[in-house]
């Protein structure tokens, strides 16, 4: 796009993420953490926000989300406050490649806004993969400065296998663990 800056690809690589993560200390990027409104104060009626343009086929399940789980309703409630935010979400064209199971590209213009589009390219743990690249998106909202963190032990940010400026970041992984975790234990009570 003309007159924006390409940020950076973030990169879900969640095979890699089984591994535990070492001990993390004070600089982990989950210390650095927006509190988006506490969980007895969040609605139960939040609903997509309007800066989350999501392809038909997620938005039942985007919908199913946003009832089950509080934390979701939280990422979506950040979303929407962010009037300089555009987010898209569909699923992946035939060019994914590297093995990874969802992308998140940000670009940032020049007056501050920020687009981020979200493919997935499997069917499979769509809540966990949502939940984790909106989760990257929300990094970015936070100013979170991951190429520095990435250098530094211990912060939950690292490079992933590609070399293209991609980032994983344990803050991510949990709160996509956390979400599916919570739609999960939602649906058990049906």
């Amino acid at each position: 796009m003309v007159g924006m800056m390409n940020i950076r690809a973030i990169t879900c690589v969640l095979f890699a993420m089984s591994v535990p993560c070492a001990a993390q200390g004070p600089r982990t990027s989950l210390t650095v953490m927006h509190e988006y409104v506490p969980a007895d104060l969040v609605s139960d009626h939040v609903r997509i926000p309007d800066n989350l343009q999501v392809d038909p086929l997620y938005r039942p399940l985007l919908e199913s989300m946003l009832e089950s789980s509080v934390t979701f309703r939280r990422q979506c409630l950040r979303i929407a406050s962010e009037r300089q935010l555009t987010v898209r979400l569909h699923p992946a064209g035939s060019f994914w490649t590297r093995g990874a199971r969802a992308l998140t590209h940000l670009v940032r213009g020049a007056r501050g806004d920020l687009d981020a589009e979200i493919v997935l390219a499997r069917f499979d743990d769509e809540v966990e993969l949502i939940a984790h690249e909106i989760e990257h998106v929300i990094e970015q909202l936070d100013q979170i400065d991951l190429p520095s963190m990435a250098q530094l032990p211990d912060t939950g940010v690292r490079h992933t296998l590609s070399s293209d400026g991609a980032f994983e970041t344990s803050r991510a992984a949990q709160t996509g663990l956390r979400v599916a975790r919570e739609v999960r234990e939602a649906h058990r009570g049906d």
